[in-house]
């Protein structure tokens, strides 16, 4: 199946938008742009490489806030209509998991 967009066009696009290299720049400089460009999962699987590799834990480089949410829905296989509490009611599973 052919591609829905030219690929020459695409990779117009992704040299245009690439950042531009540091010339002169020190190691960690180059280091910082590297990690700049790359998102979160990445940087979290770089962390675990380096840990395995060296054997010593690595500082989160950025810092990671876990919350919780619950809500119910009234579609369950209980038969619990969830109608009563504080927590937030969606119609169906489908809706709650989204």
């Amino acid at each position: 199946m052919p591609l829905p967009y030219p690929t020459q066009e695409v990779s117009h696009v992704v040299h245009q938008s690439r950042p531009k290299k540091l010339k002169g720049a020190s190691d960690e400089q180059a280091r910082k742009q590297q990690l700049g460009e790359i998102g979160f999962s990445e940087k979290r699987a770089l962390r675990k490489v380096v840990e395995r590799v060296n054997g010593l834990p690595v500082a989160p480089a950025e810092a990671v806030l876990v919350g919780e949410f619950y809500s119910a829905g009234r579609e369950n296989r209980s038969g619990n209509r969830n109608d009563h509490g504080v927590h937030p009611v969606a119609a169906t599973q489908s809706e709650r998991s989204a």
